[in-house]
């Protein structure tokens, strides 16, 4: 299973017309119910509410026009990330992996039918930090869809993460919701 995450692609945070993606490793993920735990010496640690969309048949070279075949449920995510990581990685020229690509950096809640899921709302400590809507894209769900398939085999069970919202700071004790219409989606707590 592959886990494709598209940066630069949500509006208003992209900063020019270019989106790239990263691979998470299968271990990335980890299912809601259990709490994160942030790594020691890593400085900051940043929390983004997204997407992910479940490939559910073999395909390469996609068109965008066929793409909405090749989804038909999608689920509400948080990835982790270690922005002081990013930048000392980035001051050395060196890939920036490392900095989200690390066991349980990923939390997803339960997949919905693909017209269920549209907005999500991120909740810290009671108060609402981030939003998160795919009417937000820079490329639609489509477009992304065919470009990531141009030099990647997409295949059952892989998820997509067309973008991801604002990334938020967090600390130890910090308690996560996520909410779709008022509907408390999973909730995560971090030591």
């Amino acid at each position: 299973m592959k886990i494709i995450g598209v940066e630069n692609n949500y509006s208003p945070a992209a900063s020019d017309s270019t989106q790239a993606w990263f691979v998470l490793a299968d271990s990335a993920i980890t299912n809601t119910g259990k709490p994160f735990y942030i790594p020691e010496n890593v400085g900051r640690v940043n929390v983004s509410p997204g997407i992910a969309l479940r490939i559910n048949r073999l395909g390469k070279h996609i068109a965008p026009r066929f793409a909405g075949r090749y989804y038909s449920e999608h689920v509400p995510v948080l990835l982790f990330s270690l922005p002081d990581v990013e930048a000392d990685l980035r001051s050395k020229g060196l890939p920036t992996d490392a900095s989200r690509n690390f066991d349980r950096a990923l939390f997803a809640g339960d997949f919905k039918s693909r017209d269920e899921l549209v907005e999500l709302a991120l909740y810290k400590n009671k108060d609402k930090v981030s939003l998160f809507s795919l009417c937000n894209l820079v490329l639609s769900i489509e477009n992304i869809i065919s470009r990531v398939s141009e030099i990647n085999t997409l295949k059952i069970g892989d998820l997509i993460i067309p973008a991801l919202g604002e990334s938020v700071n967090i600390d130890i004790d910090d308690f996560l919701e996520v909410v779709c219409d008022d509907e408390l989606l999973f909730h995560v707590k971090v030591k």
